[in-house]
């Protein structure tokens, strides 16, 4: 396939500020010198996106907040491992998967909760995506609260409808109805939602030189069963140590 490299760019511009009881499956990462989302998928898994994790190999520079709209005003989790898609690309951006384990296990409640994971999602529904990244394109200034914005989603092969030509097999493409909003740096990883707890994709890049408000997502439908199966194997590693 062609190269579809992009200038990396995955908060939320402009939308709207956010409760988390909204979006309670929304986690805050702060890795190293940088911010990602993820999603929660049980007590002690996150779904993330691979190339938030790929250059930091030891997961004790991860640190998870969850359960507040504020940013770092959640509960504090330490990630104990990572698993990163075994055919991820970072040039060309293709398996943009990854799965984080907790060193110790979520207090599910209103606040905190998991998102629910199809083999073959509703993609036709308006869905919405939350996080934490900066709030204007190409600016520095990172949001402390949740906001989040809706997005029309398009299946890969309609891509091009809206302006993205070359995008990796496994990814949908979203923007907003009026272009007015779509995430930004520091939301890569975040969970693109239908219904509000059905995930159907990742925040994973755009393509700033081809179209500014459109945002390709990892495809969990696409990757359900290497969810399923690493998950499994995430977490019982740990069970038999």
């Amino acid at each position: 396939m062609a190269s579809t490299q992009s200038n990396m760019s995955a908060n939320i511009v402009l939308g709207t500020y956010s409760m988390i009881t909204q979006f309670p499956h929304s986690a805050f990462l702060a890795i190293h010198i940088y911010t990602c989302g993820a999603s929660i998928l049980n007590q002690v898994l996150l779904l993330t996106a691979a190339h938030c994790v790929y250059e930091h190999t030891n997961p004790e520079e991860y640190i998870a907040f969850v359960g507040h709209n504020t940013r770092q005003k959640g509960s504090q989790y330490a990630v104990l491992k990572f698993t990163i898609h075994e055919d991820y690309h970072s040039k060309f951006i293709w398996n943009d998967i990854a799965l984080l384990r907790l060193k110790k296990d979520l207090n599910f409640g209103r606040n905190v909760a998991r998102v629910l994971l199809l083999p073959d999602p509703p993609y036709d529904e308006m869905a919405a995506v939350a996080g934490w990244g900066v709030t204007e394109v190409g600016g520095s200034f990172v949001s402390n609260f949740l906001k989040h914005v809706s997005q029309k989603v398009y299946k890969r092969k309609a891509c091009v409808l809206i302006g993205l030509k070359r995008v990796p097999r496994g990814t949908i493409c979203g923007e907003h109805k009026e272009k007015n909003g779509h995430p930004e740096e520091g939301d890569s990883g975040s969970a693109l939602v239908v219904r509000g707890y059905i995930q159907i994709g990742i925040v994973s890049f755009n393509r700033p030189d081809v179209s500014k408000t459109n945002t390709v997502y990892t495809d969990t439908g696409y990757f359900y069963q290497w969810i399923k199966e690493n998950a499994r194997k995430l977490y019982c590693s740990d069970q038999m140590q």
